[in-house]
């Protein structure tokens, strides 16, 4: 009976000696893929130490993060607004985004009377910002 058995198995998985040689290779790449990940991590390590020895920040994360946590020098200070400039172009920026919301063009009004004809036009206007934007006299971008 194993005598049958075998030549049912051979047809059914068909030629066999195709698997060491795949199984060599897939190995090979693995361990070719494993090294150069070692390798791309030494390099940025490396740079990393660079980097902070000459004082730069680098951004990246710590190994003492736990110690760091828990000092609290450790903690970023929130950043600063942006300047002024910026936040004028956001503004105007956000006046051509159709999804502004009403209340945000309300707050863009008040900080920016001279936008009011690009708020005029943008489709999320309530009507009485609508009637403040037309009666202004202050309607250019400039």
């Amino acid at each position: 009976m194993s005598a049958r058995m075998i030549p049912a198995i051979r047809i059914y998985y068909g030629d066999t000696s195709w698997i060491l040689p795949v199984a060599i290779i897939v190995i090979a790449i693995a361990a070719v893929l494993w090294l150069m990940a070692r390798q791309r991590e030494a390099r940025d390590k490396q740079a990393r130490r660079d980097a902070a020895a000459h004082g730069h920040d680098t951004g990246g994360f710590q190994q003492d993060h736990a110690a760091q946590s828990r000092d609290a020098s450790a903690v970023e200070a929130p950043r600063a607004e942006a300047p002024v400039a910026d936040a004028r172009v956001l503004a105007w920026t956000e006046l051509h985004d159709p999804n502004t919301t009403p209340e945000r063009l309300a707050l863009i009004a008040a900080e920016y009377p001279e936008f009011a004809r690009q708020i005029a036009v943008h489709p999320n206007v309530y009507p009485q910002l609508l009637v403040w934007a037309r009666q202004t006299k202050q309607g250019e971008h400039s």
